[in-house]
Formats: structure tokens, sequence, C-alpha cells
């Protein structure tokens, strides 16, 4: 409408803003298709009075009604177009309903068939920004209508309930770990998982590696709540501030500290002072957990006052590193000395590639030496050839 009126004649396009409030006017004096009035209507008990319905003569100028009449004309109108708009939106509903079953196709599952369960995981009000897609592979244990109750294939004991929209068809074998074969997956069978997950405590750490990420992605968090099937923590990074954000970290060269964010930036706080916590803009990047969706690799251990995993704590993380480094070589990345043999396979390969180097350039400058004096010889022989004639 603000385009049709600036494309006229007598309009120019730089004066577009004189035009809004003529713009704004006709739209809420226009009826809406949904509660067949106008929002001018809706909101003062009345349609827009404009000069030309005002007779010339003052005595013919409408009666203005008592408070009490407006006020119950006002209410009249307001439940009249919230009847409407409920009437239009049930309207809408129903005939996209139609339209969308028209496509589409049903899906039931057997009890006793494997599928794949994607559980998208929302953070609370303190943590907003977090947004997950997890998947795990479950085995169908009892079905009523469209809701399908679950249970972890690497943990029978942990079961969920879930919409048939949350479930695709596993087509592959029976592995606990779809990710993986079964004589490769490192995963640890259903009852020493359980006993793993018994052992975290409330107000103690654990390192844990999220299930479809890389095992080098150690994860270090204080545990606040523990239940039967779910465990909600902190989690605690690198104080450096380049580090703070690098899972792959070395455990033994870490100094964590717990992790702050602010809520209306989303900047993260490593070292916040009392001043900054009593804002309140500040809160606990937390999170929470169903038992099959990490892989516990320290469950309790106490922190060292500065914030370094215990060098006993170290050595078993980087076994568990080690070990699942036999399976999968990125667990490799957060070992101890990846620097160090990095540079020095470099400066061992740039002194071998030196080295050939120079060796080449030796053999090119004997080969060129040589070839001059052959010639330096043959224009010797064919000169004494030349006096003797």
């Amino acid at each position: 409408m603000l385009r049709c009126m600036t494309n006229t004649k007598t309009a120019e396009k730089q004066d577009w803003y004189k035009y809004i409030k003529y713009v704004e006017f006709a739209m809420r004096s226009s009826p809406i298709s949904g509660t067949h009035i106008t929002p001018f209507e809706a909101a003062r008990g009345r349609l827009p009075r404009l000069v030309i319905d005002n007779p010339l003569l003052d005595s013919e100028l409408p009666e203005s009604l008592p408070m009490e009449e407006h006020v119950a004309e006002v209410k009249k109108l307001m439940d009249t177009a919230e009847r409407e708009l409920f009437r239009a939106k049930e309207k809408y509903r129903k005939d996209n309903t139609e339209r969308e079953n028209a496509v589409r196709r049903d899906e039931h599952f057997l009890v006793g068939g494997k599928v794949l369960f994607y559980n998208r995981l929302v953070g609370d009000e303190q943590d907003p920004s977090k947004l997950k897609l997890r998947t795990a592979l479950y085995e169908v244990k009892e079905v009523k209508g469209d809701i399908y109750t679950l249970a972890l294939c690497e943990s029978p004991d942990v079961e969920r309930r879930a919409h048939v929209g949350q479930l695709i068809r596993y087509r592959g074998g029976d592995a606990q770990d779809f990710d993986a074969s079964p004589e490769e997956s490192p995963v640890l069978d259903a009852e020493a998982a359980k006993q793993v997950f018994e052992k975290m405590g409330e107000g103690r750490f654990a390192v844990f590696v999220i299930k479809g990420e890389s095992p080098s992605n150690l994860r270090v968090a204080e545990v606040l709540k523990k239940d039967e099937d779910s465990v909600r923590i902190w989690y605690y990074v690198d104080r450096t501030g380049k580090n703070y954000d690098n899972a792959e970290l070395t455990p033994g060269l870490r100094r964590l500290v717990p992790e702050w964010y602010d809520k209306g930036t989303g900047q993260v706080n490593l070292r916040p002072t009392s001043r900054d916590l009593n804002r309140g803009n500040l809160v606990k990047r937390m999170d929470v957990f169903a038992k099959g969706d990490i892989e516990i690799v320290l469950a309790n251990f106490a922190m060292h006052s500065d914030g370094k995993i215990p060098d006993v704590q170290v050595e078993k993380i980087e076994k568990w590193l080690r070990r699942r480094s036999m399976y999968d070589e990125r667990a490799l990345r957060a070992l101890p000395g990846k620097v160090a043999r990095r540079s020095s396979t470099s400066r061992s390969g740039s002194t071998s590639r030196s080295g050939s180097r120079a060796a080449r350039s030796r053999s090119r400058a004997s080969e060129e030496e040589s070839l001059f004096e052959s010639a330096i010889r043959l224009r010797s022989a064919l000169g004494d050839q030349e006096a003797k004639s």
C-alpha cells in the first residue's frame, strides 16, 4: 500500500514517511477477515469518525454515550472479536490438518523392534541457547496409540516414552552402538555402564564424553543433581581465554574454573567478581543428560583448589584415551606429547629434506665440474692436433 502511494505521479519516493499515518489509518479502519470488525472498532468501541461523517449543523451531531454504555459496547465488541477469531483459527487448523494428512504416511512399529529416537533437548530458562539433537538406539517395549515406551539398547533399565513422530525405523544390525561394528565397539555393557553411572555423586566432579562426538572431546563438570536415569551437571572449563572452549586440551594441562555466561549477551565469564554475580545477569552453564547420552570416563573425583585434576586421575583418563585410540584414532588428540611429536617429526623431516637437497646440489656440482674438465681436455687435444698438422 505504501509503495502504491509513492509510485503515483504526484508523490515522491523520498517522502514515504509522510504517508505512513494514512496507511496505518486505512489498515485500522478496514475489517479483518477473521473477526469481520475493524481494529479501530475493537479497541475504541466505535468506527472511526471522518470529517465527511459530521453534518454541517451542530444540532445533528451524534450524541455521546454515557461511560457505562460505552464500556458495555466495547466489551461486547471484544467478545465478538474473540469469538470470531477463535472460529477462524479452528477453520484454518482444520484445513491445514486435512492438507497435511492427505500426503502423510502412517508409520507403525512392533514390540521388540529397533528404532532410532531423535530427542531434541532445549535448555531451560537459564540456558536457552542449548539446543541439541541427540540420537540413540532403542527397543520398543509397549505401544499405546501414538505413544511408545522405549528401552535403551545400551542400558535396558533406562526407559522413556516418545511420540511416533520422533521415531525412525532402524535398518541396521543388533549393535549396541550403531556408529561402530560389534567387534570394534568399546562401549561398556549395560551392567557395567549402570555401575559406573551409580558412582557419580552430587558435589563431586566427573569426566565424560557426549556420545556421537569425538572421544577426545573430554568434558569436565560438577554433578549438581543425580536421579536414577539422569544427571544435572555444571560445566568446568580451562581458565585461559584461548583454551576455555578447547575440549581436546590435555587433561593434565587444564586449570579448571566453573563456566558462567551472561544470559543477555551469551558472553562467557571465566572469573566473575562478587559484584558481577550480585547483578543477576550471570548464570551457570548447566546441562541435563540421560544415562545413555554420555560415556563416563571418570565418575567421581575431587579437584585441587587451583583447578587441577589430580595426577592419579589424569593417568586414568590417559589410559582410557589410549585404550579408545585402538578403535578411534581421534582419541590421540587429547593425549600429552602430541605437539612435541609433531614438532620433532617436522624437524626430522625438514632435516632429512635439507640433507637430500644438499646431496643433490653436490652431485649436480660434481657433474658440472666433470663436464667442464672434459670440455677443457677436449679443447686442448684439438689444439695439439692442429699444431701438428
